[in-house]
């Protein structure tokens, strides 16, 4: 009997919690931000110092920087 009880009491949880939960974004999104503009590269001994100016927009989050090294290597760079 008290199996019967458990059994019908975690049937009753299992339904309750299988509810679809809709997903929306925290915040309006504004489109697809603006480019980088004004990208200068320095050269230095055994590197480089790259800047540039970020466009004014709340929807960027880093700015993605592609480079290619002598041969076939790419890499990448993420700066918040």
């Amino acid at each position: 009997m008290k199996t019967k009880y458990l059994s019908f009491i975690l049937l009753l949880l299992a339904f309750s919690s299988c509810s679809e939960k809709e997903l929306s974004p925290i915040s309006g999104s504004l489109g697809k931000p603006g480019i980088v503009t004004d990208v200068t590269v320095e050269p230095l001994a055994g590197g480089a110092t790259i800047s540039y100016k970020i466009p004014n927009s709340e929807d960027l989050l880093a700015v993605k920087c592609v480079y290619t090294l002598s041969g076939d290597r790419e890499n990448e760079v993420v700066r918040p």
